[in-house]
């Protein structure tokens, strides 16, 4: 699967999404929301599973869970799963922070 640098370098990605913000990533035609927490990048796919709502519109709770602005449907960042398991998993990316962040994903 390719990957695709994201930045250049991870101090460049902190000052660009502090700690507990998010921001959406356009790869080609795949919309991705990129999270920043104090552990880690984490990226999600931007695509709300329920209603397809964009989930970078939406808020990171205190569970480090981020909630869907229509609805309110709450997503495990570190899983995927609907905390209610009221609808399918939110797909996940994986993330490498070497030589800069990079996204892995799939054609």
């Amino acid at each position: 699967m390719p990957e695709v640098t994201i930045f250049q370098d991870l101090s460049e990605a902190h000052r660009t999404i502090p700690v507990g913000e998010k921001r959406l990533v356009r790869i080609g035609s795949k919309r991705i929301c990129l999270i920043h927490f104090a552990e880690g990048f984490r990226a999600v796919a931007d695509e709300c599973p329920h209603m397809s709502y964009s989930l970078t519109k939406g808020t990171i709770n205190h569970l480090g869970e981020i909630v869907c602005p229509w609805q309110a449907y709450r997503f495990h960042t570190k899983t995927g799963e609907e905390a209610e398991r009221r609808c399918g998993q939110l797909r996940m990316y994986q993330l490498m922070e070497q030589d800069g962040l990079k996204i892995v994903v799939d054609d």
